[in-house]
């Protein structure tokens, strides 16, 4: 049942009463009977009168439980006929709660349930019945509950006998006690709350907004509450000292501006101009140090002139050893600029150091190791020699903040997107042999970035995907100068977890690999077995470098 069918209802009763007064108190044509009409008419209004002025209730008429209660459901909701009582049945009940987002079954079991869709729709009411059996006798018990409160209101028995069935003077009785008992509930419906919505701002900005000592955030802040007929004091300071208050007038909407005590905005670090926030994901400064775990594999391809592949053209792979490195990644623009955009652009720098001793196959025409070389034979055409890895990255980057947080301000522990552009250095030599001796790259990288975080606040996941752009190329040489012009492309990524420790404090772990490519133009000549020379027309090199990355580090935030 809803609102606009129980105003119907009220309105038939008017209707209703109406009736019986014209047909019981005008009509009198006879101009004898005038006087007397008069006072018939006086005493019919009066009766009219106080039928109309009874309070009816709106109420919720449960299913009568019990053994045989279906036998008795109809004659028990008969006694509220011809009152002035509005009625729901225990289905409508369940849609005026449906109505409010209540969808619990039964929920008037539940007070807070029962008074929230009390008050929103409005119930005054619940009657319920219980039918019991006793020594072959029937008793109707009945409940009147006050559904605002949830308080019971009384609750009494009829004895019914043997059968169930209720007489008339049962259903008066029943009528007469009920109807007493619902004149003690009702009562005028909650007020309606409106909310209102303050706005405050501040200069600058980034002021604590506190009302009766309770933190509502930072400013700018709008917030909605609940309106009322007054007007408070709210408070703001700043690096925790206070520093204004607003006065605000909670009848109505309204926005409102403060400029801080000087002595509060003057306890800010000196030299911060910007109040752009920094976080996990994009720090002020990120310092990290490490070790790299790396492991290369090298294949190269030697052709001769006639297009014969060279019996010297080799295939390399290192054994796993250790870079240490340094990251530092530097966002200046937050310390100078207000802006979202430039706050984003920051410097890269990166440098890594490792050293082991790599395995050189030696050919049988090669010729014997120079005097100088710090190489040792250690078996049949197998020579042991010092290596070392060099590599140093030095660039710009941006990162673009996805999410805002409570304040409205983008979120630097949220999703990030960045771009990265960087001059790469790297070099892998190995000490003098007649058979190879590394080679280097000098590259611009171009990257993107996405960093996220992973459940928890302290956890992060940072992935890099990058395409290397040779710029130049060192000279190669195996046994002869077998190569100067050159052409190469690369690619490369990472892919990192970390997990904030303490206060900026991080661990991290991650997994970097990166693939270089090279041809060469062949220039010198090469021996091969039966030749005193042979020409080269082309070297192709490819380079597979995969690196366990372990760091700990600290963000400046």
């Amino acid at each position: 049942m809803n609102m606009e069918a129980s105003s119907s209802r009220f309105q038939r009763l008017g209707t209703d009463v109406d009736h019986f007064s014209s047909r019981s108190c005008h009509g009198f044509g006879n101009p004898i009977l005038a006087a007397l009409g008069v006072l018939i008419v006086l005493l019919c209004g009066s009766t009219t009168a106080s039928a109309q002025d009874g309070e009816g209730r709106v109420v919720a008429v449960l299913d009568v439980t019990g053994k045989k209660a279906s036998s008795i459901q109809g004659e028990f909701r008969s006694i509220f006929d011809n009152t002035q009582h509005i009625l729901y049945s225990e289905s409508e009940l369940g849609d005026a709660g449906r109505r409010v987002g209540v969808t619990q079954e039964r929920f008037w079991e539940d007070i807070e349930l029962m008074k929230k869709v009390a008050n929103a729709e409005p119930v005054d009411a619940i009657v319920a019945a219980d039918l019991q059996l006793s020594k072959k006798r029937y008793t109707l018990n009945v409940y009147v509950f006050d559904a605002r409160t949830g308080a019971t209101v009384g609750d009494f028995a009829i004895e019914l006998g043997k059968k169930v069935r209720l007489s008339s003077s049962a259903k008066d009785q029943l009528r007469k006690d009920i109807d007493w008992l619902l004149q003690q509930t009702g009562g005028p419906p909650p007020p309606i709350i409106q909310s209102i919505r303050v706005t405050i701002t501040s200069i600058p900005v980034g002021a604590t907004v506190m009302r009766n000592n309770e933190v509502l955030g930072k400013t700018p802040l709008s917030i909605d509450i609940d309106s009322l007929d007054s007007k408070e004091i709210w408070k703001l300071t700043y690096n925790d000292t206070p520093a204004g208050e607003v006065i605000v007038d909670l009848s109505r909407d309204g926005q409102y501006e403060v400029v801080l005590a000087e002595e509060a905005v003057e306890k800010d670090e000196p030299g911060f101009v910007s109040d752009i926030p920094s976080g996990s994901g994009r720090p002020l400064l990120e310092v990290d140090v490490g070790v790299t775990l790396t492991k290369r594999s090298t294949n190269v391809e030697v052709l001769a002139s006639d297009g014969y592949q060279m019996e010297n053209s080799i295939s390399y792979n290192s054994a796993l050893f250790p870079v240490y490195a340094l990251d530092l990644t530097f966002f200046p623009m937050q310390l100078l600029s207000n802006s979202d955009i430039l706050s984003g652009i920051g410097l890269t720098v990166s440098a890594g150091y490792g050293s082991l001793l790599s395995r050189i196959p030696l050919h049988e025409n090669a010729p014997a190791l120079a005097e100088a070389s710090t190489c040792s034979i250690i078996g049949n055409l197998l020579a042991e020699c010092p290596s070392t890895q060099t590599q140093f990255d030095v660039g710009g980057t941006f990162l673009w903040m996805f999410n805002t947080d409570a304040d409205g301000r983008r979120d630097p522990n949220g999703m990030l997107l960045g771009f990265d552009v960087a001059y790469s250095w790297l070099v892998f030599g190995i000490d003098d042999n007649p058979t190879y001796v590394g080679h280097g790259y000098q590259s611009l990288r171009f990257g993107a970035d996405w960093s996220m975080p992973l459940g928890l606040p302290e956890l992060r996941l940072d992935a890099n995907f990058s395409f290397l752009m040779p710029l130049s190329f060192g000279e190669a040489r195996m046994i002869e100068l077998w190569g100067t012009s050159a052409s190469g492309w690369g690619l490369g990524g990472s892919l990192d977890v970390s997990y904030e420790l303490w206060k900026g404090l991080f661990a991290s772990v991650g997994y970097s690999p990166t693939y270089y490519t090279t041809s060469y133009g062949g220039v010198g000549c090469l021996p091969r077995s039966g030749d005193t020379c042979k020409d080269t027309e082309k070297s192709v090199a490819t380079d597979f470098y995969h690196q366990l990355n372990i760091d700990v580090g600290y963000r400046f935030k």
